[in-house]
């Protein structure tokens, strides 16, 4: 995933990324600041339970599976990839720092296949452990992502129910419906629609307001919260066509006359990567007689 990125060139600045990209490099810098103070009181298996932890549940159940569309999808150079490759190579340069002395000969060898120049300066024993101070603490910040997690955490039920029942296939089938009981949590929640999307990993989501009708019958899962007051969830079939890039549904796939089986934000990529569209490659053939 960083095969092409070189931190001295590419890095976006901490203030630019998104907040998804915020909440890991915080969740970083928490790991740090506990290993160190563990490390310095010899208590070394809670060194390997908070890597562990991290990496299982930060990284690799949350934040991993959420960015692969972007590594995947998005444009080779855009910021919305480098934003990720940023948090990745923070995340691989500290981590590897952190274990050094507990997976010595592991962290010597994966340092050497580190981007930029960091590896140029020498053997990792040589580097001291990350300083853990990136971005100001924010309270603030990490209680409204600690509520995401916590709303993220409960739709998730209802979509594993509806899997479970076949209702969808993977979560990326579905289009999630939100209904609230208070003003407070349907102004969080419409507030945040766009991050419970990626969260969730699906295609579609939208709120019903305080007002709305929940949609029953065949096809539509409904579920309530236990666990959040005053929430309740649908789930069914996402709407329109699945793009044959990124497995996303989308309603507006096929009105792109040259890319009819991808996305708009897919087909703006292949553009991009300078892949002609069929009708281009066909006028291109018409006038030269062979394709550009």
């Amino acid at each position: 995933n960083l095969h092409d990125f070189d931190p001295g060139v590419h890095s976006i600045p901490l203030n630019e990324l998104d907040e998804l990209h915020r909440w890991a490099v915080y969740r970083l810098q928490d790991l740090t600041k506990a290993v160190k103070r563990a490390y310095e009181e010899y208590r070394f298996h809670t060194v390997f339970h908070r890597c562990y932890q991290f990496c299982t549940v930060d990284m690799s159940a949350l934040y991993l599976d959420i960015v692969k569309d972007v590594l995947y999808c998005e444009a080779t150079r855009g910021k919305k990839r480098r934003s990720v490759q940023t948090v990745l190579y923070m995340v691989g340069s500290d981590l590897l720092r952190l274990l050094a002395p507990i997976l010595s000969f592991t962290c010597e060898e994966a340092w050497g296949f580190m981007p930029g120049k960091t590896r140029d300066r020498g053997s990792i024993f040589l580097h001291g452990f990350p300083e853990g101070d990136y971005l100001e603490d924010d309270l603030d910040f990490m209680a409204r992502w600690e509520r995401l997690l916590d709303i993220r955490f409960e739709i998730t039920k209802p979509l594993e129910i509806a899997r479970k029942d076949r209702f969808i296939g993977l979560a990326l089938d579905a289009r999630v419906g939100i209904l609230a009981g208070d003003r407070e949590l349907m102004t969080f929640i419409d507030d945040n629609l766009d991050v419970l999307k990626d969260l969730l990993i699906i295609s579609q989501i939208h709120s019903y307001g305080l007002e709305g009708e929940i949609p029953a019958g065949e096809g539509v899962l409904m579920w309530e919260s236990q666990e959040v007051p005053g929430l309740k969830v649908t789930v069914e079939k996402a709407r329109g066509r699945k793009c044959l890039r990124c497995w996303q549904w989308n309603e507006s796939i096929g009105e792109d006359h040259g890319f009819e089986d991808v996305c708009p934000r897919c087909a703006s990529v292949l553009r991009e990567m300078g892949i002609q569209c069929r009708e281009e490659t066909a006028a291109g053939v018409g006038r030269s007689g062979r394709g550009e």
